[in-house]
């Protein structure tokens, strides 16, 4: 990637994905330990809020122009 790219509204809009398909990625991983963690209780507190944590990195990522919380 060139810094061109970087500094460009494309470039800027590539990272930023890149960045929320990273965090999602490890939000998933995160989940799926404490699942194993808490011996699959899919209703614990802790497995509730992760799902509920990747659920909402999704939305942003599937509609990014809603990504600093604005309707």
């Amino acid at each position: 990637m060139t810094w061109n790219m970087v500094f460009s509204s494309r470039g800027r809009k590539k990272l930023k994905e890149a960045h929320l398909r990273h965090l999602i990625e490890q939000k998933r991983n995160m989940l799926n330990n404490l699942v194993q963690s808490y011996s699959n209780n899919l209703q614990h507190p802790d497995v509730q809020h992760a799902s509920q944590e990747l659920d909402q990195l999704i939305v942003k990522a599937m509609h990014p122009e809603n990504k600093n919380g604005r309707s």
